[in-house]
Protein backbone atom coordinates (compact mmCIF):
# COMPACT_ATOMS: atom_id res chain seq x y z
CA UNK A 1 0.00 0.00 0.00
CA UNK A 2 1.32 3.40 -0.95
CA UNK A 3 -1.09 5.74 0.78
CA UNK A 4 -4.19 5.59 2.99
CA UNK A 5 -6.67 8.27 3.99
CA UNK A 6 -9.57 8.03 6.40
CA UNK A 7 -12.45 10.51 6.19
CA UNK A 8 -15.57 11.11 8.29
CA UNK A 9 -18.69 10.90 6.12
CA UNK A 10 -22.40 11.09 6.82
CA UNK A 11 -25.06 13.38 8.14
CA UNK A 12 -24.56 15.59 11.17
CA UNK A 13 -24.49 13.45 14.30
CA UNK A 14 -24.07 10.22 12.33
CA UNK A 15 -20.55 10.28 10.93
CA UNK A 16 -18.77 7.14 9.73
CA UNK A 17 -15.12 6.59 9.02
CA UNK A 18 -14.39 5.68 5.39
CA UNK A 19 -10.92 4.54 4.34
CA UNK A 20 -9.32 5.09 0.93
CA UNK A 21 -6.13 3.32 -0.11
CA UNK A 22 -3.79 3.51 -3.06
CA UNK A 23 -1.31 0.81 -3.93
CA UNK A 24 2.24 0.89 -5.21
CA UNK A 25 2.55 0.74 -9.02
CA UNK A 26 1.84 -2.74 -10.32
CA UNK A 27 -0.08 -3.74 -7.19
CA UNK A 28 -3.82 -3.51 -6.67
CA UNK A 29 -6.82 -5.16 -5.09
CA UNK A 30 -10.41 -4.77 -6.15
CA UNK A 31 -12.90 -3.67 -3.50
CA UNK A 32 -14.55 -7.09 -3.63
CA UNK A 33 -11.22 -8.80 -2.96
CA UNK A 34 -10.57 -6.56 0.03
CA UNK A 35 -14.03 -7.35 1.42
CA UNK A 36 -13.49 -11.06 0.83
CA UNK A 37 -10.18 -11.02 2.66
CA UNK A 38 -11.68 -9.10 5.56
CA UNK A 39 -14.60 -11.55 5.70
CA UNK A 40 -12.20 -14.48 6.12
CA UNK A 41 -12.19 -13.70 9.86
CA UNK A 42 -14.65 -16.59 10.20
CA UNK A 43 -18.27 -15.47 10.05
CA UNK A 44 -20.55 -17.26 12.45
CA UNK A 45 -24.22 -16.35 12.56
CA UNK A 46 -25.70 -15.04 15.81
CA UNK A 47 -27.43 -17.61 17.98
CA UNK A 48 -31.22 -17.38 18.30
CA UNK A 49 -32.44 -15.21 21.14
CA UNK A 50 -30.54 -12.28 22.60
CA UNK A 51 -27.63 -12.51 20.13
CA UNK A 52 -30.08 -12.24 17.24
CA UNK A 53 -31.75 -9.20 18.83
CA UNK A 54 -28.41 -7.44 19.17
CA UNK A 55 -27.44 -8.39 15.60
CA UNK A 56 -30.72 -7.07 14.21
CA UNK A 57 -30.25 -3.74 16.00
CA UNK A 58 -26.67 -3.39 14.77
CA UNK A 59 -27.66 -4.31 11.23
CA UNK A 60 -30.42 -1.68 11.25
CA UNK A 61 -28.33 1.10 12.80
CA UNK A 62 -25.12 0.44 10.89
CA UNK A 63 -26.84 -0.40 7.61
CA UNK A 64 -24.69 -3.50 7.02
CA UNK A 65 -25.73 -6.73 5.29
CA UNK A 66 -24.84 -9.14 8.08
CA UNK A 67 -23.59 -9.18 11.63
CA UNK A 68 -21.83 -12.20 13.08
CA UNK A 69 -21.24 -13.45 16.61
CA UNK A 70 -17.59 -12.38 16.54
CA UNK A 71 -18.16 -8.91 15.09
CA UNK A 72 -17.42 -5.75 17.04
CA UNK A 73 -19.76 -2.76 16.83
CA UNK A 74 -16.98 -0.25 16.15
CA UNK A 75 -15.23 -2.44 13.60
CA UNK A 76 -18.51 -2.55 11.67
CA UNK A 77 -18.59 1.26 11.49
CA UNK A 78 -20.27 2.20 14.74
CA UNK A 79 -19.34 5.14 16.93
CA UNK A 80 -20.05 6.23 20.49
CA UNK A 81 -23.33 8.02 19.78
CA UNK A 82 -24.64 5.04 17.83
CA UNK A 83 -23.64 2.72 20.67
CA UNK A 84 -25.99 4.67 22.95
CA UNK A 85 -28.79 4.34 20.41
CA UNK A 86 -28.02 0.63 20.08
CA UNK A 87 -28.30 0.01 23.82
CA UNK A 88 -31.63 1.83 23.96
CA UNK A 89 -32.97 -0.12 20.98
CA UNK A 90 -31.75 -3.47 22.36
CA UNK A 91 -33.44 -2.77 25.69
CA UNK A 92 -36.69 -1.76 23.97
CA UNK A 93 -36.72 -4.97 21.91
CA UNK A 94 -35.56 -7.39 24.59
CA UNK A 95 -36.00 -5.80 28.01
CA UNK A 96 -32.30 -6.45 28.68
CA UNK A 97 -29.83 -3.63 29.24
CA UNK A 98 -26.28 -3.40 27.85
CA UNK A 99 -23.50 -1.03 28.87
CA UNK A 100 -22.41 0.98 25.80
CA UNK A 101 -18.84 1.09 27.17
CA UNK A 102 -18.65 -2.67 26.62
CA UNK A 103 -19.13 -2.13 22.87
CA UNK A 104 -15.52 -0.93 22.60
CA UNK A 105 -13.83 -4.22 23.39
CA UNK A 106 -16.42 -7.00 23.20
CA UNK A 107 -17.85 -8.99 20.35
CA UNK A 108 -21.58 -9.44 19.90
CA UNK A 109 -21.42 -12.88 21.56
CA UNK A 110 -19.45 -11.49 24.50
CA UNK A 111 -21.97 -8.68 24.97
CA UNK A 112 -24.89 -11.10 24.89
CA UNK A 113 -23.22 -13.27 27.53
CA UNK A 114 -22.78 -10.35 29.97
CA UNK A 115 -26.47 -10.02 30.84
Amino acid sequence: MRQAVVEAKGAEGDHRLVAYVSFNPGRSLLAGEIRRRLAERGYEAPRPGFESVIADVWRDLLEVERVGRHDNFFELGGHSLLSIRATVEVEERSGRALDPRDFFFRSLAQLAATT
